[in-house]
């Protein structure tokens, strides 16, 4: 069974380094939430270091809410944003004679994506434009069609840290108990993804139920103070199948 393990780098937390010997892939950030030059060179040259699979993480130009609010902007002004952090990654790339792996939308964009017809086929269109043909979203019909109809290919992806609501959604960070805490809970949480192919979710009677996936990455986010110890118990429970 292969499984892609990612996380989203390069948004000033400092932990790259520890971070980058459990991962298949990353996400760097690339000035929309966080970010600049410097920062996506020195996530990119630790990811050379360890053969680690790079993208970019655009997001809605917002470094005031890190990219975590949905945002009201003119079509054109958010693909001018769009080409900004992405003509900045990919200058990078270039310096360092990489390739890119992957684009994945970071935060409130990457949910709005999945709703906002418009906005997602602007974004597409934005993409289509740089020499990257895969993305990273969340299992979604509409989305993932619209994409292969630009010829994306896109993977699946689920949230080792995140709570899901009934409809395969991730819960707000706003609402209580949207993260796991626990490192064995995140465990299970892979268990699920991977192994089992479902998701995880509190129904109306506050019982456990499952909606059917398949999923091709997961990612652990790198905000948390023991990302590093999650990533080496995931790494780990890949090591097992």
């Amino acid at each position: 069974m292969a499984i892609d393990f990612n996380a989203d780098l390069g948004e000033g937390y400092g932990n790259e380094a520890a971070l980058m010997p459990f991962l298949d892939s990353c996400s760097i950030a690339c000035g929309g939430h966080y970010g600049n030059a410097k920062s996506i060179e020195s996530a990119l040259d630790l990811a050379w270091a360890h053969e680690v699979k790079v993208g970019a993480h655009p997001s809605y130009p917002d470094p005031l809410h890190f990219g975590r609010q949905s945002m009201s902007i003119p079509l054109k002004a958010f693909q001018a944003a769009i080409e900004k952090q992405l003509d900045l990654f990919f200058n990078s790339l270039e310096k360092k004679s990489m390739q890119c792996h992957h684009i994945k939308a970071h935060g409130a964009l990457y949910s709005d994506l999945l709703s906002r017809e418009e906005l997602a086929g602007v974004y597409l269109e934005t993409l289509s434009n740089y020499p990257c043909t895969l993305l990273y979203t969340m299992p979604h019909k509409e989305f993932a069609g619209a994409a292969n109809a630009k010829s994306f290919k896109v993977f699946s992806e689920g949230f080792l840290d995140r709570r899901y609501n009934a409809q395969g959604y991730l819960i707000a960070r706003s609402s209580k108990n949207a993260q796991l805490e626990k490192t064995s809970d995140i465990i299970i949480q892979w268990e699920n993804l991977v192994v089992k192919k479902r998701i995880p979710y509190q129904n109306s009677q506050g019982k456990t139920a499952y909606i059917p996936t398949q999923i091709d990455t997961v990612c652990l986010h790198s905000d948390h103070p023991q990302a590093v110890e999650r990533a080496q118990a995931v790494r780990k429970a890949i090591s097992k199948i």
